[in-house]
């Protein structure tokens, strides 16, 4: 048996970390030296005691081993959490660093005495269902990729890939660049939901018209249909409902399948890759034109605890424990909250893609757009994710406010910005990170263009804004790229004309003529 570990966690306000805490063998199991913040283990060596204050005989917090399984101990309150083979004591040691107090009193309010009623209610049907449609599960293999080609940029950057700047100019006839965002804008957004919630369909629609954003809806799929909970479980949505929202112009990706509802692998659970390749399969199947390329971790990816089926249960920054398995199925996966919410340009984390839940009233959206000196985040990627739209609070509840001054900040500033979707977004970063584009020839008759990514074609689709110099002879151009019309449109700039040419990395050249007068 593997020795237990000290816990940490502090006050709702202070998260103590493992070298803050002093370890203190117990002379006798009841008198202790009580420092703020220490622990100490139990001479069994199963039982960890940790102080949020030097109350005598209060007990804030205990860890124990009953059985092989960790229970979790505030003043008394149970709290279940799987077996030591489930949950190594390394692991368990770092969740308990992000685990917040005030979720163990949200638990005592809601009067959960033992280790749960509320989970025990869906232990058993879990477990049923996962032996019944899952007993011999096997992850399929990864993505494939071509020889010499990515699956995805999986490493979370150290340095920036790349040396940020305001839009570029090419000079002389035939120079060329790859743009930062499609169009050339200065910054990119995109809006998307998690967990279903098909009820609010008919909101975004509405938000759609009067703003012109469309969602990408982060989906659960093991429940769509209603087929486990009867269809009341965050209104899981059937087949339909879905195929609808892609045909009204929205996105679907994944939010895994079971969204870790019940993540024991005593209970028949087949683990993390389960999570992330049976919701791709299932999606990929059931809706037309589906090619689902992009995660978001559940639990917002965040250090908090997942409330579902299994109560109260730490995730474990999900990012961390799920990124892996993500890598393999996908080419980018979203995280949780972070302030603020954009994603730096030339150091995108595309296995953590920074969001927050909620537009802010209070935060100012401007730093996208102020090309200031020092300003990391100047032309970044802002992402903002909701669970719950709630159109009517919007005006009244202060929590929502935030809303109506976002999406009119939006408009505000439409011809900065990229207004895309996030798998887009993500795709063409990674092309553009990755790509090199260069001038073939340029004269009087043509310009010609190659232009390659090390990003593998078949997942990574998405055509890169080219911007190209053309001599003042040409009035306009048109382009082609593999012999087939490419959109392509002439702008102007110091009384200038460049081209902004859509093409895809690895195609075949791009040729560019002078338009017809």
């Amino acid at each position: 048996m593997k020795k237990n570990i000290a816990l940490l966690t502090g006050a709702a306000a202070l998260v103590l970390t493992a070298a803050s805490a002093t370890a203190k063998e117990p002379v006798d199991g009841s008198n202790y030296d009580r420092p703020t913040g220490s622990y100490a283990f139990e001479p069994d060596r199963k039982t960890v005691r940790f102080w949020k204050d030097q109350t005598v005989n209060r007990d804030d917090f205990i860890v124990t081993l009953e059985n092989g399984n960790w229970f979790f101990h505030v003043d008394g309150f149970p709290i279940i959490n799987g077996t030591e083979e489930d949950f190594p004591p390394q692991q368990v040691w770092e969740a308990l660093q992000k685990i917040g107090w005030g979720h163990v009193e949200k638990a005592k309010e809601l009067g959960l005495k033992r280790p749960f009623d509320f989970y025990d209610n869906y232990r058993e049907k879990s477990v049923a269902w996962l032996a019944k449609h899952y007993p011999y599960y096997k992850a399929p293999e990864p993505l494939p990729v071509s020889l010499g080609k990515l699956r995805n940029l999986a490493e979370k950057p150290t340095k920036p890939r790349f040396e940020l700047t305001g839009k570029v100019w090419p000079a002389t006839h035939g120079e060329a660049s790859v743009c930062l965002w499609e169009d050339d804008k200065v910054a990119a957004f995109d809006f998307n939901q998690d967990d279903n919630n098909v009820t609010d369909q008919a909101g975004f629609r509405e938000v759609a018209e009067k703003y012109g954003v469309k969602a990408t809806f982060n989906i659960i799929t093991f429940d769509i249909g209603g087929g486990y909970s009867g269809g009341g479980w965050k209104a899981p949505g059937t087949w339909d409902d879905w195929r609808k929202a892609k045909e009204d112009g929205f996105r679907i990706a994944s939010h895994t399948h079971m969204h870790l509802q019940d993540w024991i692998k005593s209970d028949g659970w087949p683990g993390f890759e389960f999570e992330a390749a049976e919701s791709k399969r299932l999606l990929d199947e059931n809706l037309p034109d589906q090619n689902t390329r992009v995660y978001v971790y559940p639990g917002g990816g965040t250090p908090e605890m997942q409330y579902g089926f299994r109560y109260l249960l730490p995730t474990m920054h999900s990012v961390n424990m799920m990124r892996e398995s993500a890598t393999k199925y996908y080419a980018a996966a979203r995280g949780g909250s972070v302030a603020p919410p954009i994603n730096q340009a030339n150091m995108i984390d595309y296995f953590n893609i920074a969001t927050t839940q909620t537009p802010r009233a209070d935060f100012n959206y401007d730093i996208l757009l102020d090309p200031t000196l020092g300003n990391k985040f100047y032309r970044g990627w802002l992402n903002i994710f909701i669970h719950g739209l709630l159109l009517d609070r919007w005006e009244s509840d202060p929590a929502h406010m935030g809303y109506t001054k976002f999406f009119e900040w939006i408009n505000a500033h439409r011809d900065d910005l990229w207004i895309g979707f996030m798998e887009d977004i993500a795709l063409y970063s990674q092309e553009r990170d990755t790509a090199t584009l260069t001038t073939v020839s340029a004269d009087d008759k043509k310009i010609v263009l190659h232009l390659t990514s090390q990003m593998e074609p078949t997942i990574f689709d998405y055509p890169l804004t080219v911007k190209v110099r053309l001599a003042d002879t040409w009035k306009g151009a048109t382009a082609m790229q593999d012999d087939k019309p490419v959109e392509c449109k002439t702008i102007t700039h110091e009384n200038t004309n460049c081209a902004l040419v859509k093409a895809r990395p690895d195609r075949g050249e791009i040729v560019l003529a002078p338009a017809k007068k």
